[in-house]
């Protein structure tokens, strides 16, 4: 199984038009400072990456995907990729894709635990996701 809080799929801003989330959610997101620069020169070299789009990534990959939980928040900048990359899933993988959308939160909202009920919502419901398909040895 696999959980991912609110992943970073495409380091390109492929997706980037007038109703992507970059544009309606930078003021909102903290995330929002990069406004819409790209993080892939500070991460790979020029030479390029498989990694640098998940948005493009070979079906076959995606088919041998464990079950997967996604979280996000509905004011994340990344918002808008999150949804593609969950209907690449649900298009690909024969496992179950669940994405869970928080309302009025930003990027990796769970960090916020000691301070939002939504982040505690969120881990508790990631650790029950974890529970129900990782077996667990009690002895």
């Amino acid at each position: 199984a696999c959980y991912v809080m609110s992943p970073w799929v495409d380091l390109t801003i492929s997706v980037n038009d007038s109703e992507d989330s970059w544009q309606t959610n930078t003021h909102v997101d903290y995330l929002g400072f990069a406004g819409g620069n790209s993080p892939y020169p500070m991460i790979f070299d020029e030479g390029g990456h498989w990694l640098e789009n998940l948005l493009t990534i070979d079906p076959a990959l995606v088919r041998r995907m464990p079950p997967v939980l996604m979280q996000c928040g509905d004011k994340e900048v990344l918002f808008s990729e999150i949804h593609l990359f969950r209907d690449l899933f649900q298009q690909h993988n024969e496992t179950d894709c669940h994405l869970e959308v928080y309302a009025d939160m930003v990027h990796v909202f769970q960090f916020f635990l000691d301070i939002d009920r939504n982040a505690q919502h969120a881990l508790k419901s990631a650790g029950n996701f974890l529970k129900r398909r990782i077996p667990v040895d009690d002895a």
